[in-house]
């Protein structure tokens, strides 16, 4: 049985998401935390969930949706909260227009005192780049109810930067040619020692989400990197997504989805979940 045939779609990918109220998910990671955050804010406002969005690190806050500094008093933060039912709480911003991240008690005082239907919470510093340096560890919540675990899958076949931690594990090629990152890379992000699935706190379900699935054109590839991934305990579901698109990353995915039988259930969205089809399986 080939890769693909391993594969199924769980339609939509939000059945992945916790209804019940209170609960706190992190996206962790590199390659489109702020705009998963994004689309988890979407979805959850257009089901009618009231929604904290903060952060335990610092960096640049979302835009258009209401914001204050945690030195605003409470009674502000609660009147806020209940007119708009979603508000962005973090510190104050410094020079470059990041917001100063909060510790994890005072996201949980937040939670108690505003009483959210969701919280959602950036716990890693901004990369820049689509797969992290060693050495960045995530800040996480608590509680935590579920991570979001990204990897930038729009890295393989870039050049690795000379010298820097991302390239220490690899030798020089034979032929001279520069290393270039592979999508072992990207499956070493989670499954490393000290990788992202390690650095999730014991419990917590963690769903990688291979961002970039646009700009990559090895399906194969891609299909052999998930069933990887689900060979790791605790993983049972792996996302794929373009989370930042244009015309001709559309186009990209239509040709992708074309070549996974051209499920409908593809059309217009940008966030693909897959399960092993074993799950499936009913014991008679």
């Amino acid at each position: 049985m080939s890769e693909q045939d391993q594969v199924r779609f769980l339609n939509p990918w939000t059945l992945l998401l916790p209804e019940e109220r209170g609960r706190v998910l992190a996206v962790a990671g590199s390659g489109g935390k702020s705009a998963l955050l994004r689309r988890l804010y979407q979805h959850y406002r257009a089901e009618g969930y009231s929604v904290l969005w903060s952060q335990t690190v610092d960096h640049p806050p979302p835009t258009q949706i209401p914001e204050h500094s945690i030195a605003a008093p409470i009674e502000k933060l609660r009147e806020e909260f209940q007119h708009h039912a979603a508000l962005f709480v973090a510190g104050e911003r410094d020079g470059e227009g990041r917001a100063r991240g909060l510790p994890p008690r005072r996201i949980e005082e937040l939670r108690h005192q505003l009483a959210p239907d969701v919280v959602l919470v950036e716990a890693q510093a901004q990369n820049g780049k689509p797969l992290l340096e060693h050495g960045q560890a995530p800040v996480w919540p608590r509680p935590l109810h579920m991570v979001f675990a990204l990897a930038g899958l729009h890295a393989v076949g870039s050049l690795k930067p000379r010298g820097g931690d991302l390239s220490a594990q690899d030798e020089k090629p034979e032929d001279g040619e520069p290393p270039r990152f592979t999508s072992e890379d990207v499956l070493r992000q989670f499954t490393a020692a000290g990788g992202l699935l390690e650095q999730t706190p014991q419990g917590v379900p963690c769903f990688p989400f291979l961002s970039g699935l646009g700009r990559f054109r090895d399906l194969d590839g891609m299909f052999e990197l998930v069933a990887k991934l689900w060979e790791t305990p605790g993983v049972k579901a792996v996302l794929l997504g373009e989370l930042t698109g244009h015309a001709r990353i559309d186009a990209a995915e239509d040709a992708a989805a074309a070549q996974l039988g051209g499920a409908p259930h593809l059309a217009g969205e940008r966030i693909y979940a897959l399960y092993p089809s074993h799950l499936d399986e009913v014991e008679s």
